[in-house]
């Protein structure tokens, strides 16, 4: 079952093109939502394994948007990215319950970053099972 991953950015460029760096893992399928109040939306559609919020977007910015989903999808690791990372914003995703943020420029690092919740959150379910 491949794993889904949501992501909102008010570029549709962008968001095309970090869709098709990320679907180069076979076993990744990429949503796309334009700002922060259609991430929410769709995240209660697709049910994403993880979720990929530019930090400025009109209508909800990626901050609120993280605050809504740790409400509405709890469990859900949300990443905020932005042109320019910063302590400030690290300690802000982290204060609005996101578990990291990237710059938009440095998507190995956002892409390894996928990789380690991916395959944690799949040995847990594993586990689960198990147990």
């Amino acid at each position: 079952m491949p794993r889904r991953i949501l992501i909102a950015d008010d570029s549709l460029f962008l968001r095309e093109q970090l869709r098709e760096f990320l679907e180069q893992n076979s076993s990744w399928q990429v949503f796309e939502a334009a700002n922060g109040l259609e991430a929410v939306q769709k995240s209660k559609r697709v049910h994403p394994d993880v979720i990929i919020l530019d930090y400025s977007m009109p209508v909800m910015d990626g901050l609120a948007a993280t605050r809504e989903l740790r409400r509405t999808a709890p469990g859900t690791p949300i990443l905020l990215f932005s042109m320019h990372a910063s302590k400030w914003l690290q300690d802000a995703a982290h204060q609005s319950g996101a578990v990291g943020a990237f710059s938009k420029s440095d998507w190995f690092t956002l892409r390894n970053r996928l990789e380690r919740i991916l395959s944690e959150e799949h040995a847990a379910r594993s586990r689960r099972r198990v147990a």
